[in-house]
């Protein structure tokens, strides 16, 4: 009888120790990368730089936002990686269901909206156009082993697969000019997105 209460002790001890750790541990900061490329539609022009203004962010409970880094192509955000079915509610509400693959998350990592800027290069031309999105969305889940972003806005309309490729989910966007724009997303490939000049096809 002894022994039994002895070993019931130790494993709560063992325990009481678990949740003082995982309690008093700080959430890792990871550098989560996502980038934006020019699409096979806009071969004349390229991508030179990203930036993204943050209004309003989401994340799970017990997680760490640090901050954004706006690069070339790509934008870094520097936050924890662990899911919550709060920061997925977050994202359907600011996207109103407006998502590049008209995907459902049940839980998602981290969100963001706010302006996504983007500045391109014609490279036949020599020119530069800058396209501003107002109320655009960003987050980050995860399938199997793979951490997998999201693209939404308000001012954007899922626009299906292209009729070219099975594997390419499509993003209807405007911009504060009004102007249509294109994004979109190859289903093998989990952290870039592609945007053309015009409608989607």
């Amino acid at each position: 009888m002894y022994k039994n209460k002895l070993i019931f002790f130790s494993f709560m001890m063992i325990f009481i120790n678990i949740l003082a750790i995982s309690c008093c541990v700080k959430s890792s900061v990871r550098n989560n990368i996502l980038y934006i490329e020019s699409g096979a539609n806009f071969w004349t022009h390229k991508v030179q730089s990203v930036m993204f203004t943050p209004i309003e962010y989401s994340i799970t409970a017990n997680q760490t936002f640090k901050r954004i880094k706006n690069g070339k192509d790509s934008i870094i955000i520097e936050a924890g990686r662990k899911s919550s079915e709060e920061v997925a509610q977050k994202f359907k509400l600011w996207t109103d269901g407006n998502i590049i693959n008209n995907y459902n998350p049940k839980t998602l990592n981290f969100a963001l909206t706010g302006v996504l800027t983007i500045k391109i290069h014609n490279t036949y031309l020599h020119t530069h156009r800058v396209a501003m999105f107002d109320h655009m969305v960003i987050a980050q889940g995860h399938i199997f082993l793979h951490n997998k972003w999201l693209l939404g806005g308000r001012n954007c309309i899922y626009s299906g697969k292209d009729p070219m490729s099975n594997q390419q989910y499509q993003l209807q966007c405007f911009d504060q000019q009004h102007r249509n724009w294109c994004f979109s997303l190859n289903s093998n490939n989990f952290n870039t997105f592609y945007i053309d000049r015009g409608k989607c096809n």
